[in-house]
């Protein structure tokens, strides 16, 4: 709490100094003591160099001091939940632990109430799978979204016949016959 405090503060005041870089580094990919997976330094030093250039330090204080006045929302929840819910973490994540107690908790109230479907995407090999391999997390979404019925047409990368950038011809094209 008092290193979160710290770095709001020095955020607002001062910009992005080292201890408030450590504590971002610390809150999005855990510490090397809590994690047996190595961490990609690349990765880490290429993030926090964009995000220096492209965010406002005073916008990222209070970016933390939400984060350290949220408060619980299972309660909420468990009350208010009515549609499906997809709880995204990594397997080597500082938050993967609430990420599971919160998938438990949901599930067993879902079941309780028979309400919507509580999934959880646990990234493998991963410390934070939103900065080392975004594409997985959209396609976890896509695939929420057509099981919802949003989205029943469109398909992942993955699942394309020739990738993103082939195209193949429709009945529109002219030159296609």
């Amino acid at each position: 709490m008092g290193r979160g405090k710290l770095a709001a503060w020095q955020l607002d005041k001062k910009g992005f100094t080292t201890s408030a870089q450590k504590f971002l580094i610390w809150h999005l990919f855990g510490t090397s003591k809590n994690v047996s997976k190595p961490v990609n330094l690349e990765m880490i030093d290429r993030y926090i160099r964009q995000m220096k250039q492209d965010i406002n330090p005073h916008n990222l204080s209070n970016f933390v001091k939400a984060y350290m006045n949220r408060k619980d929302i299972l309660a909420e929840l468990k009350e208010k939940l009515k549609c499906r819910v997809l709880i995204i973490t990594s397997e080597f994540s500082p938050y993967k632990g609430p990420g599971q107690i919160l998938h438990t908790e949901l599930n067993k109230h879902r079941l309780a109430t028979k309400g919507q479907d509580i999934e959880i995407m646990i990234g493998q090999g991963s410390i934070n799978i939103f900065f080392e391999d975004p594409e997985k997390c959209g396609e976890a979404v896509l695939a929420l979204m057509q099981g919802c019925g949003i989205v029943p047409t469109l398909r992942s990368r993955s699942a394309s016949r020739g990738g993103p950038m082939h195209r193949t011809a429709s009945m529109c094209d002219e030159d296609a016959f």
